[in-house]
C-alpha cells in the first residue's frame, strides 16, 4: 500500500524535537523511524477508508491535500501514543475528518492533482505548539475508525 506521506515529509513539516518526543520509546534521542513509518501507514489506511468509496486510492495518493491530511493524522496518532493531544491539533484533526466525511458523502471533492486547484485545509504546522493544553486521548481497538476523549 502506497502511503500518502513519508517520514522525510514529516521531518520537513515538524521539527525533529517533536518527532523524537513522540516516537522515541527507547530514550535514544532519535526519531524512531519504524514507529513513525508504521503510524504513517495506519494514518493512510484511516484516510483511505473515507475516500475509497469515490476515488481510486492509488490515483489519490499523489500529494497535495491527502499528503497534508496524512501528516496531520500521523501527528495526532503519535500524540495519542503519549496520551495527550494538544487542543489546537485535535481541532484541526476534527476539521480534517469533517472534510474526509464530506468527500466520502459527495459533498466535497478531492482537488484535481493535475491542476493547481486548491482546497482549504487547516494547517496545524503553521500554529503547532505542543506546550499548550491538550485533550487526554485513549487508543481504541484496531477496528475502530473514531477517536474518543477519555471519560
Amino acid at each position: 500500500m502506497a502511503n500518502f506521506t513519508t517520514l522525510a515529509n514529516m521531518k520537513v513539516r515538524y521539527d525533529d524535537r517533536t518527532l523524537i518526543k513522540l516516537s522515541d520509546d527507547a530514550g535514544a534521542g532519535l526519531i524512531a523511524s519504524a514507529c513513525v513509518n508504521a503510524i504513517i501507514t495506519k494514518a493512510t489506511g484511516y484516510i483511505k477508508r473515507y475516500i475509497s468509496k469515490r476515488y481510486s486510492t492509488s490515483a489519490a495518493a499523489s500529494g497535495g491535500a491527502l499528503e497534508s491530511i496524512c501528516e496531520e493524522v500521523t501527528l495526532v496518532m503519535l500524540h495519542q501514543r503519549r496520551g495527550l493531544v494538544p487542543q489546537n491539533i485535535w481541532e484541526n484533526h476534527r476539521a480534517n475528518v469533517q472534510y474526509l466525511e464530506d468527500v466520502m458523502n459527495g459533498i466535497a471533492d478531492l482537488p484535481d492533482q493535475s491542476t493547481s486547484e486548491d482546497v482549504f485545509l487547516p494547517n496545524i504546522a503553521d500554529n503547532y505548539n505542543d506546550s499548550g493544553a491538550g485533550i487526554l486521548m485513549e487508543f481504541l481497538d484496531e477496528d475502530s475508525d473514531d477517536y474518543q476523549e477519555n471519560p
